[in-house]
């Protein structure tokens, strides 16, 4: 047998099995990988017997929008941009502190007086939370609930979840907001709770703005309150605020706040 032959028999015997077995286990360990990533997704897609939310029970006003990024063609034209002239004050500086002291006076309370607040104030509240920046349509969904069964179920469910302190601010508060994400199901691009974390501050000040009180909660049970309001299993519940006029007895702790030199750091 010739040398050629000899490593011709030498390879088939000996490297060309253990070529076959890494390759087999690349496509083996791709298959894996494709079924895991199809498995996650799944996770988060709304499954069919749940069916799409109950649109009569969505918050009028508000409709939810595909969170992907807009095509070309529905890429909206370039119009000229003035800067900004809603302002609180000509001065800016003077603006800035005007700002300052309402975003200030802005405090977490928990005990609510039963003075009705009217609800075009708080869609006014939430159109100016609609303004916040996002990428690609907007992810969020505020759900405004001020019927007093409804937030009673609410506050049950809420207690009922590990904690024996009473949350009597949930039925005390004329108006709860939940406000919901829908995300783009782990997309590498999708930052749509932290659009949406931006848009809840908008709220709030507006709502501190407008001479409105309130509270922002994370409740813990966020699939049970979902399914109660007839949201989408793809939507996650982010935060609950409790809305209106603080008691005459509420009393806050002493703010102690960082000074600007603890906060600000100059280039």
């Amino acid at each position: 047998m010739s040398l050629a032959e000899r490593v011709i028999l030498f390879c088939w015997t000996y490297i060309f099995p253990i070529v076959v077995v890494v390759y087999l286990s690349i496509v083996l360990y791709e298959f894996l990988l494709h079924e895991r990533r199809k498995k996650r997704r799944a996770k988060y897609l709304p499954k069919e017997d749940e069916g799409e939310f109950n649109e009569s029970r969505n918050f009028k006003g508000i409709e939810w929008k595909d969170s992907t990024l807009p095509t070309e063609q529905e890429k909206i034209k370039n119009i000229p941009f003035a800067g900004a002239t809603a302002t609180l004050d000509s001065d800016p500086l003077k603006a800035a502190t005007r700002f300052y002291e309402i975003a200030r006076d802005r405090r977490s309370v928990r005990m609510f007086s039963s003075q009705p607040v009217d609800l075009a104030i708080i869609e006014r509240c939430i159109l100016a939370a609609g303004t916040s920046p996002s990428l690609g349509p907007e992810p969020w969904t505020f759900c405004v609930v001020s019927d007093g069964e409804l937030k009673a179920q609410i506050r049950e469910m809420i207690e009922s979840e590990g904690s024996d302190a009473s949350k009597d601010y949930l039925t005390a508060a004329p108006h709860l907001v939940l406000i919901f994400v829908k995300s783009s199901y782990g997309s590498k691009t999708d930052y749509a709770e932290e659009a949406t974390s931006i848009a809840t501050g908008i709220l709030l000040c507006a709502l501190q703005a407008a001479g409105l009180n309130s509270l922002v909660t994370t409740p813990l049970n966020c699939v049970r309150l979902g399914k109660l309001l007839g949201r989408s299993v793809g939507e996650k519940l982010l935060f609950l605020i409790s809305v209106g006029y603080a008691a005459d007895d509420c009393q806050v702790p002493v703010s102690r706040r960082k000074p600007i030199e603890e906060i600000l750091v100059k280039y």
